[in-house]
């Protein structure tokens, strides 16, 4: 087992869920023991008074890039950073 994990979004990059048409910017992403990953997508679209729709999290296969972002692929090694404080 590696202690790599990757996705094909990025963190900031505009994303659109293939299920419900939903369209969003990456603002998560997790990487779940068993081989799941889940995106955290915060909806750009305001609800019906104008607020910030709540984030919502989705699976990494039902969406599809609409922008591209530099930094992309994300990529998080398995621990602590190197630079923390404790």
């Amino acid at each position: 087992m590696t202690n790599q994990y990757e996705s094909n979004l990025a963190l900031g990059q505009t994303v659109k869920d293939i299920d419900t048409g939903l369209t969003g910017k990456v603002v998560c992403v997790a990487f779940w023991r068993y081989g799941c990953t889940r995106v955290g997508l915060q909806p750009i679209e305001l609800d019906e008074h104008g607020n910030i729709r709540e984030v919502v999290h989705l699976d990494e296969p039902q969406l599809v890039a609409i922008d591209e972002v530099a930094d992309k692929p994300t990529k998080k090694a398995h621990g602590p950073r190197q630079d923390s404080r404790r």
